[in-house]
């Protein structure tokens, strides 16, 4: 009887976890300027930030087009919502600086969407990468 009660607990655990997961897509645009020229060549990633011992998820990554645009978007599955950020790996206005200064942006709730496309892409807009962001960090890889 202990057997047949820890196997059904075991059960009732995995499929709440397997079935509970939930696909979640998101996506940004945009445009990186450095100074008063297109930011090409950048490399820009969205992630899904996750607490605790789940590991972060990248959903996407690339690098700018010639003329600075950029569009990355994925999914995910999760138990809980998403906690998407933007992220953004440059050396503008960075002189001999070792590895790139990162900018990184929440993305709004209302961008996620039920399902494994995005429904709604949030466009951040122009960014000037001259300018020192609230946060920025050094990425030294």
């Amino acid at each position: 009887m202990k057997n047949f009660l820890f196997l059904f607990a075991f059960l009732c655990v995995f499929s709440t976890t397997v079935f509970g997961m939930r696909q979640q897509a998101v996506g940004v645009k945009g445009i990186l300027m450095c100074g008063d020229k297109p930011a090409g060549g950048v490399q820009v990633k969205l992630w899904d930030e996750d607490d605790g011992p789940d590991p972060d998820d990248e959903l996407d990554a690339m690098f700018s087009n010639p003329d600075g645009s950029f569009e990355v978007k994925g999914s995910t599955r999760e138990l809980t919502t998403i906690d998407p950020v933007f992220k953004v790996y440059h050396d503008c206005d960075d002189g001999i600086m070792p590895g790139q200064r990162k900018i990184k942006f929440k993305i709004p709730t209302q961008y996620i969407a039920a399902g494994g496309v995005p429904k709604k892409i949030f466009d951040i807009g122009i960014l000037n990468l001259e300018t020192k962001f609230p946060g920025e960090e050094r990425d030294l890889i």
